[in-house]
């Protein structure tokens, strides 16, 4: 039986994502064994950055999230509003609410406030693809 704040949680997650449009499906978030289906960080550039990292840090870029995060990864992201992006895999916790796992970080980057109201985190309009994506990026070292 999961504990309450897990199930208020989980809830919270469910409500949140279901208000951007992400569905859920047998095999997802639902039911804990939701699988991201993002291409590993693979073809490389003549600057030797592969494409899909110069195409997630453009992601990132245009959503302007360095405004409020610093982004090893990025010069010019060096905002002091939201915590710093470095080493985010070895974070225990998102927001300090739930467990850093993969499908929370998308459901956080769906829509934080369905997680956490009080939150300073704007919801960006990620896709659905664009949040696995930044979740790879995030998750990756």
């Amino acid at each position: 039986m999961a504990k309450p704040c897990t199930a208020i949680i989980s809830i919270l997650i469910t409500v949140g994502c279901l208000s951007t449009g992400f569905t859920f499906s047998k095999g997802s978030l639902a039911d804990n064994t939701f699988a991201l289906n993002s291409p590993a960080l693979k073809t490389t550039t003549a600057t030797g950055v592969s494409a899909d990292k110069q195409e997630v840090l453009s992601l990132i870029r245009e959503k302007g999230c360095g405004s409020c995060h610093q982004i090893p990864a990025m010069s010019s992201a060096n905002g002091r509003v939201g915590p710093s992006l470095a080493h985010y895999s070895k974070r225990a916790y998102i927001a300090g609410v739930m467990p850093n796992t993969k499908e929370n970080l998308i459901a956080w980057l769906l829509n934080p406030k369905a997680v956490t109201a009080d939150t300073a985190m704007p919801n960006s309009q990620l896709t659905i693809a664009q949040a696995k994506q930044i979740t790879t990026f995030l998750l990756r070292d």
